[in-house]
């Protein structure tokens, strides 16, 4: 059951993505980046030959100052003039929900038993026990290929309906009519049309939530196409190399290893699995040969 046969989970499915769909310990204990890693040199450069306009646009809401069930807490701008000696400003926000537009950290959400990111502690007041998955980590900036995913388009509509939210199925269905094929350190930028909802009904005020969003379906869809350079090796070298041909494959990324010769168990057998130690990850050398 999955996104290639575009069923939801059940229950019991759901509350094994927890584990399935770990990050925890991916990148070594120590790691502050998270799927970040994904961004690599060669990806920011990759990327940056894509610039064909060179035309900046911005992807940020406008700072919203007004009172409401979605902006409980509206942000306040205040302008120092008279003796000051030049225009002096503060803004403050309260970052949550879908007005103010944001970056949520590793260490936003704990888990039931009170951990967060790479399985660190929770200390008082439901704040990190220690410097650990918090945004500064990542203060150099985050440059990599945006992907828009036009769900409204994609369903010839003028946004998501309520009640029938983004399935991870769909953005598969988005990337192959829009001709881009999802890469590891995509940023997945998904279209709802969640401002177009509200401007087509007046009546209606936006809530703390979102009447059109996105399933935990999507979920699956982000993590798996991290895999797809694996998946895509191992088809790739079936059709290139002799039967009874050896392949030498190293990577620290074991679960997704796993799976994919899960997957292709019918193209390649395991014959060794070794662990070598490299700057504090231990990534693993896989032999396989052609069957």
């Amino acid at each position: 059951m999955g996104l290639r046969e575009r069923t939801i989970p059940s229950d019991d499915e759901y509350l094994s993505w927890r584990e399935r769909f770990c990050n925890w310990g991916r990148w070594g204990a120590d790691d502050e980046n998270g799927t970040l890693n994904f961004i690599t040199d060669e990806v920011r450069v990759s990327a940056s030959g894509l610039v064909r306009a060179g035309r900046a646009i911005c992807l940020a809401r406008p700072i919203d100052t007004f009172a409401g069930p979605a902006n409980p807490y509206p942000a306040h701008h205040m302008v120092g003039c008279h003796g000051s000696g030049g225009m002096l400003d503060y803004i403050g926000m309260f970052i949550h929900g879908f007005t103010q537009t944001h970056i949520d950290a590793l260490c936003h959400l704990r888990t039931h038993d009170n951990r967060y990111w790479n399985d660190k502690p929770v200390g008082a007041l439901g704040m990190p026990g220690e410097h650990s998955g918090t945004i500064d980590f990542w203060s150099d900036g985050i440059v990599t290929r945006g992907v828009l995913y036009d769900i409204p388009r994609l369903r010839g509509t003028e946004y998501v309906e309520p009640g029938r939210p983004v399935m991870g199925w769909e953005l598969f269905d988005a990337a192959a009519a829009q001709g881009v094929e999802p890469r590891a350190g995509d940023a997945v930028l998904i279209r709802s049309g969640h401002g177009r909802y509200y401007a087509l009904h007046p009546d209606e005020r936006p809530g703390f939530g979102s009447p059109s969003g996105v399933h935990a379906t999507a979920v699956e869809f982000l993590y798996e196409t991290n895999a797809s350079l694996h998946a895509g090796l191992l088809r790739a070298a079936y059709e290139a190399a002799a039967p009874g041909a050896r392949l030498v494959v190293l990577t620290h990324e074991i679960k997704i290893m796993a799976r994919c010769l899960a997957a292709a168990q019918d193209l390649w057998r395991p014959v060794s699995e070794q662990k070598v130690f490299n700057k504090g990850h231990h990534p693993r050398i896989y032999v396989l040969r052609r069957r």
